[in-house]
């Protein structure tokens, strides 16, 4: 009984992917920088198309504010007119802004920044005040030296006790300035308000949609009597 055995040849391993060449490199570089361009050129127009309409849409928007109140005796929430120049409750909103003015105007906060946004062309006494009444309120001063100036004596806090409409155009608004000593000093504040629609512009539509304008503003410590 013979056997023979068979011998197996060991065979080399497949390699499990070729070595490219210095020109096939270069190629699929090539090939790789096209694709990843034109993936960035599509956004890019893409991006073009969608800036350009909403440039376009921007002409068409239109920001529409309205006074929401409650009916007398009832929760249910009732819009009595448009807000614009000539509604009947216009009262209600240059009282609103009489209040907002007086705060913005006269308190001091810790916050240099807000305080100079508050104070600056950016903010509430800028787009409420005309131009003669935001001088006076400067008092010759850039907006940072009167910041450094305001800001020793802050935080001063502003506590409005009472607003009364003095003729068409005229308030009196009486408050109190509370110091962080504690020390509180009232004063009265005379204004004459108008709405002047031509001062409405896109940046300040949101702020002041009817164009309240404080024309004349003095203030002076209330007497005690």
């Amino acid at each position: 009984m013979q056997f023979k055995f068979n011998k197996k040849e060991k065979k080399e391993p497949v390699p499990l992917s070729v070595p490219l060449s210095i020109e096939e490199r270069i190629s699929l570089a090539r090939l790789s920088s096209w694709i990843f361009t034109g993936i960035a050129s599509f956004f890019l127009v893409l991006n073009f198309f969608f800036i350009l309409t909403l440039f376009q849409m921007g002409n068409r928007l239109t920001v529409l504010v309205q006074l929401i109140t409650f009916a007398r005796d009832s929760d249910t929430l009732v819009i009595p007119d448009d807000l614009n120049e000539h509604i009947a409750s216009l009262d209600l909103v240059n009282e609103a802004f009489v209040r907002t003015y007086i705060k913005k105007r006269h308190e001091v906060i810790p916050d240099k920044m807000e305080l100079a946004r508050r104070w600056g062309r950016q903010g509430e006494v800028y787009f409420l005040s005309s131009p003669s009444v935001y001088v006076q309120f400067m008092n010759r001063k850039s907006l940072e030296d009167k910041v450094n100036a305001a800001a020793p004596d802050g935080p001063v806090a502003v506590d409005i006790k009472k607003v009364t409409r003095a003729g068409s155009q005229n308030w009196v608004v009486e408050f109190d300035l509370i110091k962080k000593t504690g020390e509180i000093n009232t004063i009265i504040a005379s204004l004459k308000l108008v709405n002047n629609p031509q001062r409405i512009v896109y940046r300040s539509w949101f702020n002041n949609p009817v164009g309240a304008t404080i024309i004349e503003y003095k203030a002076y410590p209330k007497k005690n009597v």
